[in-house]
Order: C-alpha cells, then sequence, then structure tokens
C-alpha cells in the first residue's frame, strides 16, 4: 500500500512540473514603439511613420498603437493603428494616418501598446507613463 501511495504522489508530482512546463510563465509578450516621422498630409490628417520593436520572447501576433496629439490650447486627441507578425528580436516600421479633424497638433507621443499572442492566449497592455513627445512635423534621420 505504501508503494503505491509513493508511486501516486510522484506521478502528481510530475504531472504538476509538466504542467508548469507546458505553460512557460517565463516567456513575456513586450514591445517598445518609436515615431519615425510625422508629416502633415492635409488640412485634417498626420502620416506618421513607425517602428515597433519585439521586445519578449514570444512573437506578436497582433498590435494595437495608440497616438495622442497635443493641440495648441493643451488639449489632446488620440488615434490608433494595428498590425500583425512581429518575431521576438524583429523590428517591424509601418505609415498610418492620424486624423486631426482639422486642429492643429504641435506634438504627437506614443501613449499605450497593445499586443496579443494567440498561441499563448496572453494579452498585454502598456501603458507608456513618460510619452516621447515630437514635433509636427518631426523626422529623426535629421
Amino acid at each position: 500500500m505504501k508503494r503505491v501511495v509513493g508511486i501516486v504522489l510522484i506521478g502528481s508530482a510530475l504531472l504538476l512540473i509538466l504542467a508548469g512546463c507546458m505553460s512557460l510563465p517565463g516567456l513575456k509578450l513586450s514591445a517598445t514603439a518609436t515615431i519615425i516621422r510625422v508629416e502633415e498630409r492635409s488640412i485634417d490628417t498626420l502620416e506618421i511613420s513607425y517602428e515597433i520593436k519585439n521586445t519578449g520572447d514570444l512573437g506578436i501576433d497582433y498590435y494595437e498603437i495608440y497616438f495622442t496629439g497635443k493641440l495648441s490650447d493643451g488639449s489632446t486627441i488620440s488615434d490608433w493603428t494595428n498590425g500583425l507578425n512581429v518575431l521576438p528580436g524583429n523590428t517591424h516600421a509601418d505609415t498610418t494616418y492620424f486624423s486631426t479633424g482639422g486642429q492643429d497638433v504641435q506634438e504627437v507621443a506614443v501613449t499605450k501598446i497593445i499586443l496579443k499572442n494567440h498561441e499563448y492566449d496572453r494579452e498585454v497592455t502598456i501603458d507608456i507613463e513618460t510619452p516621447q513627445w515630437v514635433p509636427v512635423p518631426y523626422n529623426a534621420g535629421e
């Protein structure tokens, strides 16, 4: 009887260890987003070129990047973009259009990033506590 109980306990412990390995709790889903260029395209549209870098261990299957624009009176407006498939360690560059509603946007920043990995059923929201504001227009290469 003692032998059966010992085998059951060892088997249970082994199952718990394997279950812990399968969930992979140490894998991280994270990224940074950087504005590379901002140009006024029309009276109510900014063209924003950005890069998103996967700084985690998991692939990013889907992302959303939220931009906030500061107006001359100090108020703000927001817009967002989304994209797919950024592997760990990779950087993806893209362009989006920010609707200003005809308002005079002075500065723009990334203020939130949402990341999703479907394989491990993970979702992370990154609220940028200290946004990196860039002027409108802006070109990081100059």
